[in-house]
């Protein structure tokens, strides 16, 4: 069984700022605040405005690729026991809130009904203008 999950693709929830406390690169055993990291290893820069803006502003590949992304974890977690999201509704973090999620568009609006499937083609996201970061 899979919980808790989301399709955020930041630690850029405004309830958390950016704490990391796990070990490894950027890590704080201390508690403190830091930047996000990212797989870019922070070249370019990751940053937090786009996780953090008005959904209505999200890019269509943006939105795409999160609804995607929501989507192929529904079907991954499926293969096992089943799944549950993070929760319905948070008051900021629309990348954590099925409620805001689904006002958005990018839950799936009937989590039964979804279009990714694992043997479809995944579309070349960075030449559609999503950058890494």
């Amino acid at each position: 069984m899979c919980g808790e999950w989301s399709q955020a693709d930041t630690d850029c929830a405004q309830w958390e700022g950016t704490l990391n406390m796990a070990s490894g690169p950027g890590s704080s055993n201390s508690g403190s605040v830091l930047n996000p990291t990212c797989p870019t290893k922070n070249n370019p820069k990751c940053e937090c405005a786009d996780a953090n803006a008005d959904p209505a502003t999200y890019s269509p590949a943006y939105k795409q690729w999160l609804l995607q992304f929501a989507e192929a974890q529904m079907a991954s977690f499926e293969r096992g026991w089943g799944w549950f999201y993070w929760t319905w509704e948070t008051e900021t973090a629309v990348q954590w809130s099925w409620k805001l999620g689904l006002k958005a568009g990018i839950v799936p609006q009937k989590a039964f009904a979804r279009v990714f499937n694992c043997t479809g083609s995944i579309p070349d996201y960075g030449a559609l203008g999503l950058a890494e970061n």
